[in-house]
């Protein structure tokens, strides 16, 4: 019915780690095959998927840690039982803000208004690559059309507050968006790129 939150990812390391660029993290798993290690928030999960695509890009081998959801790969990261996430912004943001983390790089399309002084994971050297998380509002598809419209038309005029869109941005990195009904059918089919390296 209408697409409402894009979030891009956050690809961060423990400082213990010895890299401080995406291609040095790159560089260092070519190294070492199957010796460093990511968490992920469970099989099948955003940060799941995203960390496969950058071992695609990459070449590289990194062994997948599932967590039973985002928070306890983070806990791990931070100590220091996987070496990297590529995370939801909310759980990693304060910790990244601490230093106790290090972010490497965005997964969105264009830098990050609560990371502004990080590089997307595109622009720090994998040309293409790009992963969002999506959140959308949406009914049965036996709702009539006019429901529907009607819906649409107050959940886009809600998520227009320019106040709300900064705080949103700013606070936990996410895009508010609204869109036509039939435009959130398609968001799945394009959030996620990457090109093999």
């Amino acid at each position: 019915m209408s697409l409402t939150i894009v979030l891009p990812l956050v690809l961060a390391i423990n400082p213990s780690l010895p890299a401080r660029s995406v291609s040095e993290l790159t560089a260092l798993a070519k190294a070492k095959p199957g010796v460093l290690n990511y968490g992920s928030a469970g099989n099948g999960s955003a940060t799941h998927l995203a960390s496969e695509l950058f071992k695609y890009v990459t070449g590289t081998s990194i062994v997948n840690v599932p967590y039973n959801g985002g928070g306890p790969a983070i806990v791990a990261l931070l100590g220091g039982q996987v070496s990297m996430v590529l995370s939801s912004i909310p759980p990693a943001l304060p910790h990244i803000k601490s230093g106790r983390l290090i972010a490497l790089g965005v997964s969105g399309a264009k830098r990050n208004a609560a990371l502004p002084e990080v590089p997307t994971i595109a622009e720090a050297g994998l040309s293409g690559f790009e992963v969002n998380e999506w959140q959308g509002a949406v009914v049965a598809s036996a709702t009539p059309k006019g429901i529907i419209d009607r819906l649409n038309k107050e959940i886009v005029s809600a998520l227009t507050s320019q106040d709300l869109k900064n705080r949103v941005a700013t606070g936990v990195g996410a895009e508010i968006v609204g869109s036509a009904p039939d435009e959130l059918a398609s968001i799945s089919k394009t959030n996620c790129r990457g090109g093999r390296k």
